[in-house]
This record gives C-alpha cells, sequence and structure tokens, in this order.
C-alpha cells in the first residue's frame, strides 16, 4: 500500500469517525434534554 492512499485512508476514517461522533453526540442531547425543551416551550406558551 502506497503512503498515498495510507494517507487519504487515514483522513477518510477521521472524517468518519467526527461524524459519527457529531451523529451520537445529537442523539445523546435529544435524549437527554428533549422531554425538558417540550415541557419549558410548552409552558412558555401556556402564560
Amino acid at each position: 500500500v502506497s503512503s498515498w492512499s495510507r494517507r487519504w485512508f487515514t483522513h477518510i476514517f477521521l472524517v468518519i469517525v467526527v461524524f459519527l461522533y457529531s451523529i451520537a453526540g445529537a442523539f445523546l442531547f435529544i435524549y437527554i434534554e428533549g422531554n425538558h425543551e417540550e415541557t419549558v416551550f410548552l409552558s412558555l406558551n401556556h402564560d
């Protein structure tokens, strides 16, 4: 395997890892904060 393809594999792998990490963080945030955000939104509209 040439150094060129090894370098590109590393870059592509890192981009994929960062993308998956961001998606996992978004789902975790929605799971933790989702119900609370909806409650606050409804209470603000009620007042």
